[in-house]
Parts: C-alpha cells; sequence; structure tokens
C-alpha cells in the first residue's frame, strides 16, 4: 500500500482487525480521517468505518454518507497499519467529511 495514495476523505477496503466483540473482523469501507499530512508519512491511519446498515441516525455519532448509501459509524475511530488498507472504494463529499469530522469530535470532545 506504500506507493497507493492516501487522502483525508478518501474511502477504502480496509482489513478491520477483531479490536473488541463490538467491532467484526472484516473487510469493510472506512472514511480516513487523519490529516493529509500523516497520511503521507505515517503507517497507522485513522478511519471511520461505514455501514449500510441504516439504525439510529438519531445518535449525534452516526452520519449519513448519502454518496454512498452508508452511515459512518463515527464513534468506531479506529487507528488501523497501511498494510491493512486495501484499494480505494470512493470518497465522500467535502459537506459529508465536515459532518463526519464534527461528529467525531462530539463523541470526543463531548
Amino acid at each position: 500500500m506504500e506507493d497507493k495514495e492516501i487522502k483525508r476523505g478518501d474511502v477504502f477496503w480496509v482489513d478491520v482487525p477483531a479490536f473488541t466483540r463490538h467491532v467484526a473482523q472484516k473487510i469493510r469501507p472506512c472514511v480516513v480521517i487523519s490529516n493529509d499530512r500523516v497520511n503521507k508519512t505515517d503507517n497507522n491511519i485513522m478511519v471511520v468505518p461505514l455501514t449500510h446498515s441504516i439504525k439510529r441516525l438519531d445518535l449525534a455519532c452516526n452520519v449519513m454518507v448519502d454518496s454512498l448509501h452508508s452511515v459512518a459509524k463515527c464513534n468506531t475511530v479506529m487507528t488501523v497499519g497501511r498494510e491493512l488498507i486495501l484499494s480505494k472504494y470512493s470518497e465522500v463529499t467535502q459537506w459529508e467529511l465536515q459532518h463526519i469530522s464534527a461528529a467525531v469530535a462530539t463523541h470526543i470532545c463531548g
């Protein structure tokens, strides 16, 4: 994956490891939320997983990503190794990225 450019707002297929019993180990699309400077130099990339299961949109941590007919689960921020990032799937819109960032900040900072 070292030769692929990873940018904030890109959506990649990620081989998500089993962190806890609440995060299923499987390949799933994830939005890159770490900044581009880090994405160029670090082996660890911060991502938020996407799901097609549109539930609990009343929660501030869930953001609808209309362009991909998915929900960003912003309460599940993960740092994954670059080697777990597979192929590029898509990218979110700037508007969607702003809402994802705000939901992550709200979830972390209150």
